[in-house]
């Protein structure tokens, strides 16, 4: 089963759905981020979501979850 993560919540990927009026469908809006691993370990991943969070917040958008979380 594929699994998404819409409006804080993980669920089925057949249910979820995303209003066409979001201006991120509209626009295409997204921030798209690859994470290198070394022996399935990620390499600098306290860089790497600090970028994440940067880009996230120049297009306006919180993390969708807290470092402790991840």
């Amino acid at each position: 089963m594929t699994i998404c993560y819409l409006d804080g919540k993980f669920l089925p990927a057949e249910r979820a759905k995303v209003s066409t009026t979001e201006l991120e469908i509209q626009c295409g809006l997204v921030v798209f981020k690859r994470l290198r691993t070394y022996n399935r370990r990620p390499f600098a991943l306290l860089e790497h979501l600090g970028r994440l969070e940067r880009s996230a917040c120049h297009a306006r958008w919180g993390p969708p979850l807290a470092r402790e979380d991840c």
